[in-house]
């Protein structure tokens, strides 16, 4: 697969963003990504913020907004730093800008984020108006949650590190990850404990949040 990607690289050329022989590419973002709303959903690995954060997307959609739907961890692969907030922050900025050509009012991401890095997205994009939603499970369920990423989970996330691996070592990454504090601690995020709800009732509860902080 590596060399496979070499070549896409190199097929590129002078594509934007992509610098010759494909190392170190990162996007010249130049467009400001203005206006609109940005619900983001961050919390432990396990925790179900891709599953709950497409079912929040779709009801919107079927709401009748239109809006866009993002993993934030899908993005930025190009950077040799472990989690570039900095690049994903401007890779972020760059799409969004597009869809909101595309007639866009929100969009739902999920992705692991800190409140030291908060600023990087809202400075990134800084006419947007940000909704952050962190959520919480105890250790019981995260391990559950975890186990039932070595098949995939609810479903294929690309480049999963979890998925294949042993039950030990996944027990290893619940420990760890049960272990961490909350990653936010700015006056605008919400706290939301999934240990007791479905993927459907978390749902409910962020678009409860979505619907109060308009």
């Amino acid at each position: 697969m590596p060399a496979v990607a070499r070549e896409v690289l190199q097929g590129l050329a002078d594509w934007p963003g992509i610098r010759a022989g494909g190392a170190g590419c990162e996007p010249e973002l130049t467009l400001d990504a203005a206006g609109g709303d940005v619900l983001w959903l961050c919390g432990p690995t396990g925790v179900g913020k891709s599953t709950i954060g497409f079912q929040v997307f779709r009801r919107l959609v079927a709401g009748g907004v239109t809006a866009a739907y993002l993993d934030v961890e899908q993005i930025g692969f190009c950077s040799t730093a472990v989690d570039d907030h900095r690049l994903r922050a401007r890779i972020l900025a760059h799409l969004w800008a597009r869809f909101r050509r595309a007639g866009a009012q929100a969009l739902v991401a999920v992705g692991p984020v800190t409140a030291p890095t908060v600023w990087l997205y809202e400075e990134a994009l800084p006419s947007a108006r940000f909704t952050w939603v962190e959520l919480a499970a105890g250790r019981h369920q995260l391990t559950r949650r975890l186990l039932s990423r070595q098949a995939g989970g609810s479903w294929a996330q690309p480049g999963d590190s979890l998925r294949g691996r042993s039950a030990q070592e996944i027990l290893k990454v619940a420990e760890t990850v049960a272990a961490q504090p909350p990653a936010l601690k700015v006056g605008t995020s919400t706290r939301i404990d999934t240990d007791t709800l479905s993927m459907t009732d978390a749902a409910h509860a962020v678009l409860a949040v979505w619907d109060r902080s308009h």
